[in-house]
């Protein structure tokens, strides 16, 4: 895997309740619990959204020893990089993101939520507590992980949509930050990474994907 759970631990995709598996050597379905299952799953739909089919199988391989003489392009990839781009020097956090707020953990913690969503009622979430259950609307959440998701993927000019992000102070939505569009954001998606460097990554194929203001639609 690219990320793993631990990446849902805590935090802005944090996923409560997960099991981890009580055998992570047995080479069985049972030594990965069920969000780890679910991880692989979402990275590999991830990854066929903007490589080939020969540029997966060929990332694949490397992906276990990253570091050896070869993969730079793909440590690159996975772990970002600084590099410079017509005398301009830009960074990309890799597809496993400045301090575990990756692209794939936004992605994964949006298609989680959705696939539970069939567990909750239609008033809103049902957190599972010791004795007595409570509930809360995840729509804010899901829409914020979203947008960070499409931002940290894809260039923000492909959107229709007003570029913002959702300010969180003790778990709640205190306020809205607005991008400012008339300065040069250094730190690049996904997308311009793929650009900037296309000789590197020549044959790759690039899908882009909507803005969603509700949630799951």
């Amino acid at each position: 895997m690219i990320t793993d759970v631990t990446y849902h631990n805590r935090g802005k995709y944090f996923i409560p309740n997960t099991k981890e598996s009580s055998s992570r050597f047995d080479n069985t379905e049972n030594s990965f619990s069920e969000l780890e299952n679910f991880i692989i799953n979402c990275e590999n739909e991830l990854k066929l959204s903007f490589l080939s089919i020969d540029q997966v199988n060929e990332f694949d391989a490397a992906l276990p020893n990253l570091e050896d003489t070869g993969n730079e392009k793909w440590y690159n990839l996975v772990n970002g990089v600084d590099y410079v781009y017509n005398d301009v020097k830009y960074r990309f956090d890799g597809l496993r993101g400045f301090n575990k707020q990756s692209l794939i953990s936004a992605y994964v913690f949006c298609k989680y939520l959705l696939n539970d969503n069939s567990y909750y009622s239609t008033t809103g979430v049902i957190k599972t507590q010791s004795k007595n259950g409570g509930s809360f609307d995840p729509t804010q959440k899901y829409i914020s992980a979203h947008l960070d998701f499409v931002n940290k993927y894809q260039n923000k000019t492909q959107n229709n949509e007003l570029n913002y992000s959702y300010i969180y102070k003790n778990g709640c939505i205190v306020g809205i930050d607005y991008y400012n569009e008339d300065k040069q954001d250094l730190v690049v998606s996904l997308e311009t990474f793929l650009k900037h460097n296309e000789s590197e990554y020549e044959g790759y194929s690039f899908k882009y994907f909507e803005v969603q203001n509700s949630f799951g639609f």
